[in-house]
């Protein structure tokens, strides 16, 4: 699986963090969002962190269950 940080120049920190905002914003606790993603909310805290790679499969399933706005999360700003 393609791993999101070997594509674009953007720390994991930041991806992570944006995605962490994009959470929250949509009032998701983080047990509910793994298990809307299927993750362990290990996994989706590490993400948010930047200590595990967010993969583009991760994005599209994102993109398939969630109102997350991908866009932001790789470039930071609001359509």
């Amino acid at each position: 699986m393609a791993n999101i940080n070997a594509l674009i120049d953007i720390p994991a920190e930041v991806l992570g963090s944006r995605l962490r905002e994009e959470r929250m914003r949509l009032g998701f606790e983080v047990a509910d969002f793994a298990l809307l993603m299927g993750e362990q909310e290990a996994a989706v805290v590490l993400m948010e962190m930047g200590l595990r790679p967010i993969t583009i499969s991760y994005l599209e399933l994102l993109e398939c269950r969630t109102e997350v706005s991908i866009s932001y999360v790789l470039t930071g700003r609001r359509q």
